[in-house]
């Protein structure tokens, strides 16, 4: 909603009884031009000549285009002038080639004739877009918004290229630099310094002194190559002919060469770029997926931390024995664990057709007397693994991954008082009797510094049927001590009885992530034998044996035997050594990172040098930065009002720009990732909307603010309606963000009653438009997705209507109530999709046309 000064609006509001405004416009060639409809000098201000012949209208919308709803696509404000060009000077001749049009900057005011000209409002401001249309009597003008002037195409000016990146890998030209932010896992690396490869024109022998290559142009005049596994070097280059060369250099052997066999160029040092820019951090390296730990010398890029030539970039360098087909020499740290789960079902029938002819004869003299015997088999342990988990109290986001026996995927815990009960709905008896049993967990990846603690108990809590653990570290498996089974836990019966709690402690009032991986129990037990227990039995004596034993008959086996359950891994291999793989041979380089970090006067955060991950703040850099528009034209209201709904619900985002894209397009998908819309006002003002339903008006039109028959009342477009859709998240930075198995997560949303009433209703436009490749966190998906389907799972009443200047505030994307007749409309609550502002002129007066969407759910 704009503001206006106090004098301003007193004359606005006047309505029919008070004065017309008069349209100011301002152009600002090297000398400015000041234009309106009429020759005018407001109160202390610049003559205005009287040249405008039209006006026109300023249309200002989120969306026009059919489809586009859903993104809440931002559109560009126009407005159209024609102006007088029969005086002299004409107007046109203002357009020289040291001021061309595109380059010119139109606002236009509004001022009262009572008011200073420092009292004007400006209204609308743009460049002239396109090339305008004039001859000897008008010049006709379209002014487009000012987002236009900073909708330029972020990353075209990354791209690596021969002459900026003369000694980057031949497979980097054409890519471009990595823009990061937030904390991003596996961003791919760029090969900056890896010197030239080219091949072989002819065989050569083992005591050839001059090498032709295919082309040997981008070589240096003198260095030293790699064919193979031998390095030579050289002393000129000429004609794609390398002369002088010393064959089997540095201790290398000199062999005979293939035509066509690679010859690249060996340097001291190989760099790869992680970021076009500073980065916060840089964490570990990889190799097709293997750390590397050692080797690496990492530079941020930030002031102090920057490698020279690469100054303002994050990089990484690896040093000269770093070739392209070096072997690999690396320590292998092996930390796997494997949970084994499999269980075994024999069916096997055994028939067996032997018999005995026993003709020994037994003299036995023993005496027996009571005592006791027993069998027992080695004791087993068994991974007692629940199938059913619901909320126990608060809310509990993907439950189910708590109990999904996958060590990498995570529950979240996510309210102040959120804990979830795990059980066993499918009876188990592994065999035996239990003996002991523990609780094992594995803690995620946030906690909010909180303790998570799972306990294994009955309902009453005894000592013999309960096991507990706790855990404050991340990523952290914890296993309770062993809980000997008494008489509340000895039989399988008994044990399945038996459930789990997990929980956490966090009790400071505000929703927050407390991830957990997996919780599992552990139950020993003694196996059941074969064997007979004899009680109270003693023997005393001897026995001797005489005679022979003969067996006949064969034995046979019927039956199957199937085995069932899964074998889980955790734990990584590190490598460490003397040697790193290189991207030459086509292997990929990535790096953990945490990407643009702020200011030392926290101008985007409000912390000095924090880690830039919350959407606002993610917007406000991309604005200022990367567009280059005024961090001024930022509105503050908007973008401080999102920025507590973010923080309220941990929103961050983790996004790699890694191709060049229009700014209005990332703006519009970034504003979709986080429930929002991105606007710019027909003045230049950027703002920052959560989207949400159910809001409270900020301002109230009742009928006699209506223009008089101009209210009218349609529904939104069925073909709009989406009442089932998946969102994909946490990509995998090595593959296309836009197909959906390249993310990590698969999140369904769908809704029965719209489809009861509707018929299934998918989304019909881009696939790749739920594609979340900023967002990391599922909890962060499943609210945006939540508001998402509550929006559009239904047809929603959109009115029409025109007011005057008294209702001037009104904006794309204001909250507004509406009293009038039709419908009974009182207090109806609309979100505002379309302001077109209708300019006036002596004889005519200014008035709006407004177009909103029901905002109630």
């Amino acid at each position: 909603m704009r503001e206006f000064s106090t004098a301003f609006d007193a004359e606005k509001n006047r309505r029919a009884d008070g004065p017309a405004p008069i349209n100011l416009l301002t152009f600002g060639f090297a000398t400015p031009v000041y234009l309106s409809d009429r020759d005018i000098t407001p109160a202390n201000g610049s003559a205005h000549l009287g040249l405008v012949k039209t006006w026109g209208f300023i249309d200002s919308s989120i969306s026009q285009t059919p489809g586009s709803g859903i993104l809440g696509t931002i559109e560009i404000a126009d407005l159209q002038l024609t102006i007088i060009n029969s005086t002299t000077p004409r107007f046109s001749d203002n357009f020289t080639v040291s001021n061309p049009p595109e380059n010119v900057t139109v606002s236009l005011y509004q001022w009262f004739a009572p008011l200073q000209d420092s009292e004007k409002e400006l209204i609308f401001k743009g460049i002239i877009y396109g090339q305008p249309e004039w001859d000897e009597y008008v010049c006709t003008i379209t002014v487009r918004g000012i987002l236009q002037k900073y909708n330029c195409k972020i990353g075209e000016d990354k791209i690596i290229y021969a002459d900026g990146y003369p000694d980057a890998d031949p497979d980097e030209y054409g890519k471009m630099g990595n823009i990061i932010y937030g904390d991003l896992k596996d961003v791919p690396c760029h090969a900056i310094v890896s010197g030239d490869v080219n091949s072989l024109i002819d065989d050569i022998t083992e005591s050839q002194t001059s090498i032709e290559l295919s082309d040997a142009s981008y070589f240096p005049p003198s260095g030293i190559i790699g064919i193979d596994a031998e390095k030579i070097s050289y002393t000129g280059n000429s004609g794609n002919v390398l002369t002088g060369c010393t064959r089997g250099y540095n201790s290398t052997t000199a062999v005979t060469h293939l035509a066509g066999s690679a010859v690249w160029e060996e340097l001291t040092l190989f760099v790869y770029q992680i970021a076009c820019h500073p980065v916060n951090l840089i964490g570990d390296i990889f190799c097709d997926g293997v750390r590397i730990t050692s080797m690496c010398t990492k530079y941020t890029g930030q002031s102090g931390n920057e490698l020279t030539g690469w100054e303002g970039k994050a990089v990484f360098t690896v040093p000269s024995k770093l070739t392209r087909q070096q072997a690999i020499d690396l320590l292998i740290n092996d930390g796997i664990t494997i949970h084994d789960a499999i269980a075994v079902v024999d069916t096997i029938a055994v028939i067996d057709g032997i018999s005995i002819s026993d003709a020994i004869a037994v003299s036995d003299t023993i005496g027996v007397s009571t005592g006791s015997h027993y069998h027992t088999a080695g004791l087993v342990i068994y991974s007692w693994q629940f199938d059913s988990v619901v909320a126990y109290s608060g809310s509990v986001v993907y439950g189910e991954l708590l109990i999904d026996q996958n060590l990498q995927t995570q529950g979240d815990l996510y309210s102040t008082n959120g804990a979830a009960k795990v059980t066993k709905s499918i009876y188990a008896a592994p065999g035996g009797i239990p003996y002991q049993f523990r609780v094992c967990l594995r803690t995620g990846s946030d906690i909010n510094g909180k303790t998570i603690t799972a306990e294994f108990r009955d309902t009453t809590g005894y000592d013999d049927a309960n096991a507990v653990v706790a855990c404050n570290t991340i990523n952290t498996t914890v296993k309770s001590d062993w809980t000997t089974c008494g008489s509340h836990s000895n039989t399988w019966e008994l044990f399945n009885n038996l459930y789990g709690i997990v929980s956490h402690n966090d009790t400071g009032g505000t929703n927050a992530h407390h991830y957990v991986c997996e919780v599992w129990v552990e139950v020993s037990f003694y196996p059941n034998t074969n064997n007979s227990a004899a009680t109270g039995v003693a023997k005393t004596g001897s026995a001797s044996k005489s005679g022979t034993v003969s067996r006949s008959g064969a034995v046979t086996k019927s039956g199957a035997a199937s085995k069932s359950g899964t074998v889980t891994r955790e734990g990584e291999v590190t490598l460490s050594g003397n040697s790193v793989a290189d991207v030459r041979v086509g292997q990929l380089i990535t790096a953990h990172v945490q990407g643009y970090r702020d200011d030392i006067s926290g101008t985007y955060t409000g912390t000095p040098n924090a880690l830039i991950e919350r959407p606002d703040h993610i917007f406000k850099h991309i604005w200022s930065i990367l567009m280059g528009a005024p961090f001024n034209d930022i509105d503050t209201t908007s973008f401080d009002a999102s920025g507590a709904f973010y923080a309220a619900n941990t929103y961050k985002f983790a996004k790699l720009i890694n191709e060049p894209v229009q700014a209005v397009d990332l703006l519009t998908s970034l504003a979709l990732q986080c429930r929002s819309r991105f606007i710019v006002s027909s003045e230049g003002k950027a703002k920052l909307l959560v989207r949400q339903l159910n809001q409270s008006s900020s301002h109230s039109v009742v009928k006699n603010e209506i223009k008089y028959d101009s209210m009218s009342v349609k529904r939104s477009l069925t073909d709009e309606i989406i009442n089932l859709f998946y969102i994909n998240c946490d990509l995998d930075l090595t593959l296309s963000p836009n197909d959906p198995i390249s993310y990590k997560y698969n999140l369904k949303f769908t809704d029965a009653t719209s489809i009861t009433r509707y018929g299934q209703r998918t989304w019909q436009g881009a696939s790749d438009i739920f594609c979340f490749d900023a967002v990391r966190d599922t909890a962060m998906c499943v609210n945006v997705g939540n508001f998402l389907l509550a929006y559009h799972c239904r047809a929603r009443n959109m009115p029409h209507f025109g007011v005057f200047l008294d209702n001037l505030e009104i904006e794309p994307g204001d909250i507004i109530d509406i009293t009038h007749p039709l419908d009974a409309m009182t207090n109806f609550v609309a979100e505002v999709l379309k302001v077109v502002h209708h300019l006036g002129n002596a004889t005519q007066i200014d008035w709006l046309e407004i177009t909103g969407i029901e905002n109630t759910t």
